[in-house]
């Protein structure tokens, strides 16, 4: 049974003085988080108008138009599992060919069915593909799929059996030489709501299909604390935060004891957060980050007289999302839908070109 620990003991307010003793400290202590890019940029880009290709500035969120701001909510409040894409070969986003894509996948489905390897009483449906407006926000992104498979319980009711939504936000550059893109199309994440079963059956489909590999999208612990930087302090439309959650797992050697939730005020976490960085810089650095969660653990150590430092962080709550490191998530503010994306796609990105190019 796994055990939880939060701030909830009336303490000092996390502030300047605690900011002040983790910059002056000149040895790096142990911690469980891997390796990062040096700084990352907080804010998303405009949408490109379609009918207008201009550079625009950019802001933090991003709601599209003003006068029509985009609602998401096909894909907040669920638990998606996340995976990354290598290019796949011979896709088309053109309408007509999604509807003959999807008569292959009902057919690969049915085929998966005889099998027997689908061991529910659900009768299988049909796969609907098309495209997910308003997740594009560059040139360079691909138009947003979306793959939804419905069918039919005991009881003649629909059912979805499974959403799932390949996209590439607010991308930087395509690895793929333009004089192979009528060739390949680069969806570098996609999120899938599913049973394992069905998950395996589309992701085996799509690797047959277009010669391309998925695999989970698994995050380390130093992915999270850049996330925790960047959201805790976030509000949503009605001016109301969420508590921001560090759980951390607990080594083996401690019997009794399987993980520690941490849950902090979400204002301690924004007035920390602007003690350290500069509200008006778009960028924050690597540095900036340690020295936020190393003030974040130092108060549960002078609370608690437990060392969170020397655990692993494996999930993080804040305003903006749930994020696991095995790829588990839930968004909660459709505004920050581009926001979130953006961060999977350039970690998912990170991930597969680190030792393969698509030349």
């Amino acid at each position: 049974m796994t055990k939880e620990t939060s701030d909830q003991t009336p303490t000092n307010r996390i502030g300047k003085s605690l900011v002040s003793r983790s910059i002056r400290r000149s040895t790096r202590r142990y911690t469980p988080y891997g390796k990062t890019p040096q700084s990352r940029r907080i804010t998303v880009k405009e949408p490109v108008s379609r009918l207008q290709r201009t550079p625009t500035s950019r802001r933090s969120g991003r709601k599209g138009d003003k006068d029509e701001p985009k609602d998401f909510k096909g894909l907040t409040m669920k638990t998606w599992r996340s995976f990354k894409l290598t290019p796949l070969y011979g896709f088309s986003t053109n309408p007509r060919d999604l509807k003959k894509i999807a008569n292959i996948l009902s057919a690969h489905i049915e085929a998966e069915k005889r099998k027997g390897i689908f061991m529910d009483n659900t009768l299988m449906g049909k796969a609907y593909i098309s495209v997910y407006k308003d997740l594009k926000v560059t040139d360079v992104d691909p138009e947003a799929i979306q793959i939804v498979v419905k069918g039919k319980n005991p009881n003649g009711e629909d059912i979805i059996q499974l959403t799932a939504v390949l996209c590439g936000v607010d991308m930087q550059e395509n690895h793929i030489k333009s004089t192979m893109r009528d060739n390949f199309t680069y969806f570098p994440v996609m999120l899938v709501k599913a049973s394992v079963t069905m998950s395996s059956a589309v992701i085996s489909w799509l690797e047959m299909q277009y010669d391309c590999k998925v695999t989970p999208l698994t995050l380390s612990s130093y992915d999270l604390a850049w996330m925790v930087s960047m959201w805790s302090g976030m509000e949503n439309q009605k001016g109301k935060t969420k508590p921001v959650e560090l759980l951390y797992s607990v080594p083996k050697e401690c019997e009794g004891l399987t993980s520690i939730n941490y849950s902090i005020d979400p204002e301690d976490c924004k007035d920390l957060w602007e003690r350290i960085h500069d509200k008006d810089e778009i960028d924050f650095t690597s540095e900036e980050v340690q020295v936020f969660i190393r003030c974040l653990e130092a108060h549960f150590f002078r609370v608690f007289k437990v060392k969170v430092s020397a655990m692993s962080l494996v999930r993080i709550g804040t305003p903006v999302c749930m994020v696991g490191t095995d790829g588990r998530l839930k968004i909660f503010l459709s505004d920050k839908v581009h926001v979130l994306l953006r961060h999977l796609t350039e970690l998912a990105m990170g991930h597969t070109f680190t030792n393969i190019d698509i030349v």
